[in-house]
Parts: structure tokens; sequence; C-alpha cells
């Protein structure tokens, strides 16, 4: 005989199944008949494998084929196979449709949970128990063939010994009592406060519990509080339910120290309004573990509410949890924080595998509190958070409440250290004022790695606080931030679909307002309608920005945008933005800009930009970079046309109030739909080796080169500076030089090259005043007998003292420019 499971699954969108629970010890028994849908509408199956992946809890995959049943309108079956449940926990599945090799479509996901046997449980804890349970079965089959015996005249006593038998025996091999055994009387609702009184009484003379059937629950006038107590409630039956019912904010249980508590394989849920909280904690509870294993909690209810004493020192007073553990538990349509704690320390907090449906505010929430006088303190003693492999789905018709609360988030967390892993969080939307993330956390080390973030948007056309990368707090100079292989995705599709604007479908793609030690962000696929980048600065000691894929129709703002400071050690650091692909159509961004605000004494060791394909609207690809040395190699820039025909001016901008020791730039290529210039390349006593390709530059523009007025080295620098120019007529190529010096009797520095008459001539370069030579043409050196007008001209006015181009004209193709330099002494 087989046991049947009826399963719905769908290719574009989630279906809610009921909750299936198999056991370890069955054997070619377990049957699921699945209907596969798209957007509701069978999918045709005919010629197709059905093929079904399933995780199970020890992280292996198993692959099992399904037999098609009728192709036509999606149906399919499977026997499971030992492999797919032999492993106790949450297994997930998808089916897959392989139409071809290269041709296959995955449904949305289901789950079952696989129970480990109860003899095999009972028989590890005691042999005492086992004989206990040998005499049960033996009573029952003894019952069984005196009822044979009298054909199918039941007696009564017999019919109720065999009914006990089976309750009895399953509290023997699991330690607890049966509701049915306290008098609790089932689906009730005017038994609800008996009912939760009889369980209460149990919990509270140490017994667990075991949930049999459905039961109504109400609490007492006052809630139950436990001292020195073991709360074990487990569901011991298939349907196990306990449905909550009473006034709005009331709460069944007040925990005191030393109170454990267990919530396993149990249906809680509340079909009405009013919001109730299961366990609510004393400011200074202190408990060794709290775990809620494998349940099932629908409607409007709070799991937990602990507010911790902020004004106690956590480490000198002992309260807390030490192990919070909420795992492979599925949640419905909670319109409150779930899980509700402040300032409460702890070792581990725990969040894996679970499935959320519809939620409020933060469902996981345990924060500190700004005012508490301890909140260093609390950072540490926060010690763990670990958010692993929980689907978090928020249905279209589900908005974020923003009445009261300021976040609307999976979780918010402050804490020492997170590690948030295989994630899927989409939907969360709100139309009110509110801060949307998928998770909000302030730790000093956080990896945040193979997580999917999706259509989690806050449409309020005023907001502030819509992120992708929000971990912006923790211990000043200690930060560590580490985010590798996620998925981040807006579909244009989602927000016209609930008709909403595109212009409030905007994120910003990072928040940092903590002094941080490193930010590693690499191989993550960034694909919105709108991404902005930071304005301002963001204060890191090291930036690793590598091999990501950035996508938008719009994009604004500076990619990665550092900071450096007086006081700060960076020696061996370095700031990277690196073999990155980043698309766009519309908006300007600048690739790397820094804000110094060390006076230029105190510079990064190396800016590395090295390997980026970038395709969009560009401002600067450098802009005001103060570093020891800058590497600009191997990057292919191509400056397009906004599709609203605005146009800019892209450019090459380095040493623009800044200061570089050292720039080597080379094999890069700079494309632009109308031209790419340098007219801010500010030069100093700079070492310098580059080589520059610019393409397609349809549009007569002068090169320049700004010199320093305020670089006070004992040194003379030679700049050696060559052209090629393809023009129609061919290539033109010319080359020139010129020193760059400082004269310490006048405190000024100078310039000084041959003019076109080949007279040696030197200048003062004196800020904010028109200088003499202003207009002289530097002396050029011709390789080829193309005619050119081309000249170069040194500019000394009181606003520009430059070197630059002229009259390249306005048909020219290509422009290849290589700048070097030597110390003459």
């Amino acid at each position: 005989m087989f046991k049947n499971f009826d399963i719905a699954v769908d290719t574009t969108k989630g279906v809610r199944n009921r909750a299936i629970t198999v056991n370890t010890n069955d054997l070619q028994t377990i049957k699921f008949t699945i209907t596969i849908t798209q957007s509701g509408e069978p999918v045709f199956l005919k010629g197709s494998t059905v093929r079904l992946a399933i995780k199970k809890p020890d992280e292996k995959t198993v692959f099992q084929d399904c037999t098609i049943l009728d192709g036509r309108n999606g149906k399919c079956e499977i026997i499971l196979d030992k492999q797919a449940y032999i492993v106790p926990g949450l297994h997930l599945v998808e089916a897959m449709i392989y139409y071809s090799p290269d041709r296959i479509s995955v449904t949305s996901m289901f789950s079952y949970t696989a129970v480990k046997e109860i003899l095999e449980e009972g028989a590890s804890e005691s042999t005492n128990e086992f004989q206990s349970i040998n005499q049960a079965m033996a009573d029952v089959e003894g019952i069984v063939v005196d009822l044979q015996n009298k054909g199918t005249g039941i007696d009564t006593q017999a019919q109720s010994d065999l009914e006990a038998q089976p309750v009895q025996l399953s509290e023997t091999a699991k330690g607890g009592i049966s509701c049915k055994i306290l008098g609790m009387i089932q689906n009730d609702i005017s038994k609800a406060v008996s009912n939760f009184g009889l369980l209460s009484q149990a919990i509270l003379e140490n017994k667990k519990v075991l949930v049999d059937g459905v039961y109504y629950i109400s609490p007492l006038a006052s809630p139950v509080e436990t001292f020195n107590l073991l709360v074990s409630i487990t569901g011991s039956t298939v349907d196990a339910e306990l449905k909550l019912t009473g006034n709005d904010g009331v709460t069944y249980f007040k925990v005191f120290s030393n109170t454990n508590i267990y919530i396993k394989r149990v249906k809680i849920t509340n079909y009405e309004e009013a919001v109730k909280i299961i366990f609510s904690f004393d400011e200074r509870a202190y408990i060794s573990k709290f775990h809620a294993l494998e349940n099932e909690f629908c409607g409007n209810m709070r799991l937990v509410e602990f507010s911790g004493d902020m004004n106690a020192n956590p480490t000198e007073v002992k309260f807390g949890i030490k192990e919070f553990v909420f795992s492979d538990n599925c949640t419905f349509n909670n319109k409150n924080s779930f899980i509700k704690l402040s300032n409460v320390p702890g070792d581990k907090f725990s969040l894996e595998r679970n499935t959320v449906r519809n939620f409020n505010y933060t469902f996981f929430n345990n924060s500190i509190t700004n005012e508490s006088p301890y909140n260093s303190e609390f950072l540490k003693e926060i010690k763990s958070l670990v958010i692993k492999d929980n689907n978090v789905v928020c249905d279209d018709s589900w908005y974020g409440a923003t009445s009261s609360g300021s976040y609307y988030c999976f979780s918010l967390f402050e804490g020492d250290t997170v590690v948030y892993e295989g994630n899927h969080v989409e939907g969360l939307k709100a139309t009110g004022s509110i801060a949307l993330y998928d998770v909000y956390f302030s730790c000093r080390d956080l990896k945040y790695t193979n997580n999917t973030w999706k259509n989690n948007i806050c449409f309020f056309s005023g907001k502030t606080n819509n992120v992708l990368l929000k971990s912006k707090d923790g211990p000043e100079g200690e930060i560590i931030r580490h985010y590798e292989g996620n998925r981040f995705i807006i579909e244009k599709e989602f927000v016209e679909r609930l008709g909403k604007n595109l212009a409030d479908a905007w994120i910003d793609f990072i928040s940092l307002t903590s002094y941080a030690k490193e930010y590693r962000i690499i191989n993550n696929y960034i694909d919105v309608y709108e991404l902005r980048f930071s304005e301002s600065s963001l204060d890191c000691d090291s930036w690793i920005i590598e091999h990501n894929t950035f996508k938008a129709q719009i994009m604004k703002n500076t990619v990665l945008a550092y900071r450096s400071k007086p006081g700060i050690n960076y020696t061996n650091k370095q700031n990277s933005l690196s073999y990155n692909k980043i698309i766009s159509q519309e908006g300007l961004i600048t690739l790397v800009r820094g804000w110094d605000y060390s006076s230029m004494t105190n510079l990064f060791p190396l800016i590395l930009i090295e390997g980026n394909t970038v395709n969009g609207p560009i401002n600067y690809v450098m802009y005001t970079v103060s570093a020891d040395r800058v590497v600009l190699k191997d990057n292919s820039i191509h400056a397009i046309r906004q599709s609203n025909a605005v146009d800019y001016s892209a450019g090459l901008a380095y040493g623009l109030d800044s200061k570089i020791n050292e720039f080597i730039s080379t094999n890069n290529v700079f494309n632009s739909y109308r031209y790419f210039y340098q007219p801010r390349n500010t030069r100093g006593f700079q070492k310098t080796t580059e080589e520059h390709l610019f393409m397609k530059l349809p549009i007569a523009e002068n090169d320049g080169i700004i010199l320093k007025t305020d670089a006070k080295e004992n040194k003379i620098l030679r700049y050696f500076v060559e052209y090629d120019i393809l023009l129609k007529t061919g290539w033109q190529r010319f080359d020139f030089t010129f020193d760059y010096g400082y004269d310490s009797t006048l405190d000024k520095n100078f310039v000084e090259f041959k003019d076109t008459n080949d007279a040696l001539v030197r200048y003062v370069l004196t800020a904010g005043s028109i200088g003499d030579g202003d207009g002289k043409k530097i002396k050029i050196n011709n390789n080829n007998n193309t005619v050119s007008g081309i000249q170069v001209q040194f500019t000394n006015n009181a606003a520009n003292k430059s070197i630059w181009v002229t009259n390249m004209g306005s048909e020219k193709l290509t422009v290849k420019q290589k700048i070097n330099t030597i110390i003459l002494y």
C-alpha cells in the first residue's frame, strides 16, 4: 500500500502544498503525484523527461526520474527511492523538465520532512524502555486476536484498549504525555482555556507534551510563568496542531531563568486578526536552549519577544539565550515581527532551511538599543548568527506594513559575526516610507554568499533606505565584509505587473557609515532597473570589487568611492576594481573616485583598475585619485550616447586635487560616441608609464596636461609624449618633450621646453595669475610626411597652466598616446 501525496508546482511562481512527513523506515511506499503548471496552465510533458532534484539535510543531492502519467495535463508520478528520505530532516525539491540537453525548465520548490522511526530512537535510550515497547506491542497483538475471534462485534472495552495502546506506546517511546491523556478536548473552541490550563500544568510539572490532534488553546488571565523548567511540545501525529484564540496581544508563557524550550513538528495557527504572543521573556531571563524545529506557523503571531536589560553590562550580568535554533519550519501570513529580540546576548542564533511566506516588519530581530551604555559590550556578547538556505517569498498582493516600525526585512541583527548563505528573499515591497532590505546587519564580520535577492522594493517616491548591501555598522576599524556569488535582481516586468512607477524602482548599491577594515565584493550578479552607487566616500582600508556583473537601465555615481585619512596604516593595502562587467543605458558613472582627508600625506599603496569591460554613459574613469601607485591596464571602456540624448564628455581624469607618485597605464581601449578627453590629467612629480588608445573620436577636441603649481620637491622630471593620430589621410605621428621642476629660490614650479624656433625657454608657474609664455608653441617632431596643422601649445593664464594638443581636426578616427617620465635629478 502506498502513501500517496498530491503535489502542485509551477514554473513561474510559488505554489503552497500541504506539509508532507515521511518516515526513514518507509520502503518503496512513498508516492508523489505531481501536477506541473506554467502560470497556472498545465505544462505539455510529452517527449520530455521530468527529474526531481532533492537536496537532503546533509547537503547531498539525489536525482530521480518521474513517470509521466498524463503528458497533456502536466501530470507525472514518482515512488521515492530510499536515498531520497534516509536522512532525517527537511528535504527541498525542484522538478526539472528536460526538453533537450540545452533546454531545461525548472519549477518552484516544495519540501517534505523525513522523521526518524520511533523504535530506533527509543532503543538507543534505554533497554528497559525497549522491553516496555515489546510488552505494549504484545498487548496490541492480543487485543487484535481477541477481536478477530469475535468477528465484527467489537467489544467497547477492547476497542478503547486498542486505541489507548498506540498512544501509550508513543508516550513510552518518546518520553512524553499526549494531550489526550492530559484530558484536552480536540476541535472544540469552547475548551480553549481549559485545554491550555491542562497543557500548562503538565509543563509546570516538567512533563513533555505530545500533541496528538487538533486542539484550541487560549491563554489564562495572566501568562504562565516558567522557572527551572523544560518546555517541550512535540507533534506525535501528522495532524498535530495548536489553534490559538484570545484577545489582541495576549501572552501564553512568561519565561524566566533556567527554562529550556523545544517545539517540534507542531502546526500552530491563529486564524484570528488579533496577534498572539507565545513566549515573552523577563528582561533578565537566561536560558540555555530555544529550539523550534520542523513546525508550521500560520497567521498573526509572535513566537518570541525578549527585550533584554539595556542598562545591564552583559559581560557582568548573565542573561539572554545561549543557543537559539529555528530550523526546518514553515511560516505563513504573519503581520508582526515573528522573532523579536533586543539586547539579547547569546553564543549562537541560527535560522536554517525555513520557508517563510508573507510577513511584516522584521521576521527575525536581535538589535541593540541605541541608548544602551553598553553598546560595544552587547556587540561582543551577541556572538554569532547563522542564516542558511531559507526561502522567503511575499506574494504580489502582500505589501509590508508601515504603520509602526522602521524596517521591513527578513533579519535585522547587531552582534559579532554573521554567516548568511544560500538564502532566497523575494517580493518584499512597500508603498509607504520604510527602510526596506533583505537583511540589515551591524557586526564585525559578515560572510554573505550565494544568496538570491529579488524584487525587494520600496515604491515610496521619497524613500531614502532601499539598499542591496546593507551592513553599514560595527566596531570601528574592525569591520570585515565578504559578498560573493550572490544574485541581485529587480525585474522591470515585476514593477509593471504591479502597476508601479519605474522611477520609484531605484536601489542603492551599498551603505556604510562606520570605518571598515575590508570589503570584498566578488563574483556577484546585479541586474536591476536603476542602480545608484555611492555619492560620497566610504571609509574602508581596502576595497576589492572583482569579477562582478553590474547591469541596469540607469546607473549613477561612483562604483568605487574610497577615502584616505591621516593616522591609518595602509601598508600592504589596495583598492581594486578589476574584471567587472558594467552595462547601462542612461545615467552617468565614475569608475573610481578618491576623497583625500590626509592632505596627501598618507596615500594608499596601490589603486588597481584592471580588466574591466564598461559599456554605458561614463563620466570619468578616474577622478581625484591619490595613491602611491596607480595601475590602469587591460580595460575596455565604451562611453555610449544616453538614450535620452543628453550629450556629455567622457574622460580619463587623474591627478586633479590629488597626488600619484607612479602611474602605469597599458593596453587600455577608450571608445566614445562623442569624444574621450583628458583635460584634467594633472601632472606634478609623477613617475609615469602610459599608453592609451582612444577609438572613433569624430569631433575635434583638445587634449591637455594640467601642470601643478604647488609641487615642492627638489627634482626635475622630463616628460616624453608621443601621439599617433589616424586621419582619413593616414597616420599623423609626432612627439614632444618638456621638463617640469621646482625652483626653491623662487619657491615656484616651472616648465622648460624648446619652442618652434628651437630655443630653450623656461616659464614660472604662478598660481592664480597670468605668467610669461602664455600661448607659446612647443617644438614637435614629425615622424612621417603627412601634412597636418597639429600644434602643441603652452598655456600660462590665471585659470589654467597646461600643455595641450590643438588643431587635431574634426575627422580623427583613432588616437594613440604614450607618456613617459624620467627623473633628471
